[in-house]
């Protein structure tokens, strides 16, 4: 799994600065359609803009090792959900972790 071009990871590795649940990064939907036409920034805030060239996007997740974490954790749950059929939560629950 690739922390550089996840969504949720680009997501998770900016901060909210508004309460308004319309932005990014709260509502990807803008985001995707910049992926898609490969535009080389994203204006993420009305202040701030965020670079979507490789460099830029290798900077954010270096900058919030946190985000790719909690994404890679995610990832983990889905496979163990998908492939072995067992909820994680439960699982640690049993074994007393």
């Amino acid at each position: 799994m690739d922390d550089v071009h996840n969504t949720i990871a680009m997501r998770l590795s900016n901060v909210q600065r508004t309460n308004d649940k319309d932005t990014f990064p709260r509502k990807p939907d803008d985001l995707l359609a910049a992926l898609r036409r490969h535009d080389s920034s994203f204006p993420n805030t009305q202040e701030t803009v965020m670079s979507l060239t490789e460099f830029g996007l290798n900077n954010a997740v270096i900058n919030n090792p946190v985000a790719c974490a909690e994404v890679f954790a995610l990832m983990l749950d889905n496979v163990y959900e998908a492939l072995l059929g067992t909820d994680v939560d439960k699982a640690l629950l049993l074994l007393g972790l």
